[in-house]
């Protein structure tokens, strides 16, 4: 799988993997292709929701409300699974109803989503939040990446 490293004006770099000519999180398990394709023939049921969203869009918010009225109580879920991320084969084994979350784009969700085979939300936040919500996060990731690093011995 083809890493890509690519460097700003200001010197910073961020690698990516690529795949189809569009850049991909390196955390992505082994062969980006790969992952994608299991992603494409997850096997889905008709009472599982798909629920997609860009990054900083209110991904856990949606998730969590979702979840909660799915199981009929109040249990908020802290860590999400992204599809992605994730051993698709272990979905079966997932009592229903499930709900998977993803930051993929259309040509890339599963290919039962596509045929209507379960149910899909999809979240569009403004442009403008989301921009100044990725700005905070990546800052914070910034400034405790600083004070780590200062902090070494």
């Amino acid at each position: 799988m083809e890493l890509v490293k690519k460097t700003d004006d200001q010197g910073n770099t961020t690698i990516f993997k690529r795949y189809h000519g569009r850049a991909f999180h390196k955390e992505i398990p082994g062969n980006v292709g790969d992952q994608l394709e299991k992603v494409a023939s997850l096997p889905c049921r008709p009472d599982d929701v798909l629920l997609c969203t860009f990054p900083k869009s209110g991904t856990h918010w949606v998730f969590n409300m979702v979840r909660m009225i799915q199981t009929n109580t109040l249990k908020y879920i802290s860590d999400l699974a992204m599809i992605e991320f994730e051993d698709v084969g272990r979905s079966a084994n997932i009592k229903s109803p499930r709900l998977f979350a993803t930051h993929l784009t259309y040509p890339f969700i599963p290919k039962a989503a596509k045929e209507g085979q379960l149910k899909l939300i999809y979240v569009l936040r403004n442009p403008k939040d989301v921009v100044c919500s990725y700005y905070k996060y990546m800052s914070q990731i910034k400034a405790r990446a600083t004070l780590a690093t200062s902090m070494d011995f």
